[in-house]
């Protein structure tokens, strides 16, 4: 959950510290919460493996020793999620502006994260209890109507509906997806699927706010939600074949 409230505490912090200092305080800002982040880094204890290297043994760096490909797949899902969601933290405030909607845009991720601190507890049990599938494809089902409701904004009170279907659905995907990773390999290579998975959520956000800031000076920011809805869909089309293919090796592995 942690990550689920950074990503939207950072937005709503960032564009409340804007209304009253300027962009220079705010990156000095940041910089300052990143230095904190590399000294409590620092004091993490964490086991370290030891690996028995021959003399006449080279070692040699491979795809294996940054990304695990057993995760690969999976990840790749996220980042098209992430896409869509950059669409969200990357234009929302200047959406909102286009509406005359700035006073509330702020509130648009209080709603996303009590919305989502609030549901996630619920979901993250039904995932251990019923499955992937049973949170996973409801959530993405909910997060591109979110998107849509979005698209067709017009007034403070649609723009805040759409905030919490939004958490509502977004807010578990990042996690169940992440779970998803880290079990879809073993234990030991556990740190190499979750370095797999965000790295692949980065680039799903870093190409969606490259792509669609193109976009949409030419279509607009309505067809750029109802884009993201769409790739949402297909993303549950995507995930749906993911699961019919793990379960398919399954079978093969039982008999």
């Amino acid at each position: 959950m942690s990550m689920n409230v950074a990503i939207v505490a950072g937005p709503f912090l960032g564009l409340t510290m804007l209304q009253f200092t300027s962009f220079k305080m705010l990156f000095l800002s940041l910089g300052i919460l990143m230095t904190l982040g590399m000294f409590f880094a620092t004091i993490v204890k964490a086991p370290e493996e030891e690996q028995q290297v021959t003399k006449h043994e080279k070692r040699r760096i491979s795809i294996h020793d940054i990304f695990e490909i057993k995760a690969l797949p999976i990840a790749i899902i996220a980042s098209l999620v992430a896409f869509s969601y950059s669409g969200i933290i990357s234009f929302i405030s200047v959406y909102a502006n286009t509406l005359d909607l700035t006073a509330v845009s702020g509130y648009f991720f209080v709603i996303f994260a009590i919305v989502m601190i609030v549901t996630r507890p619920t979901l993250g049990r039904a995932f251990d209890s019923r499955g992937p599938t049973f949170v996973i494809i409801p959530s993405l089902l909910i997060f591109a109507f979110g998107l849509l409701v979005l698209s067709f904004t017009e007034t403070a009170g649609i723009l805040l509906l759409s905030a919490g279907l939004i958490g509502l659905g977004y807010g578990s995907l990042l996690p169940s997806f992440q779970t998803m990773a880290v079990q879809s390999t073993t234990f030991k290579r556990s740190g190499h699927a979750t370095a797999t998975f965000y790295t692949m959520y980065d680039i799903g956000v870093a190409l969606g706010t490259y792509t669609l800031g193109i976009l949409v000076t030419g279509i607009g920011f309505q067809a750029i939600y109802i884009l993201c809805a769409l790739l949402v869909v297909i993303v549950i089309a995507l995930f749906g074949f993911y699961q019919f293919v793990h379960a398919s090796k399954e079978k093969q592995r039982e008999q």
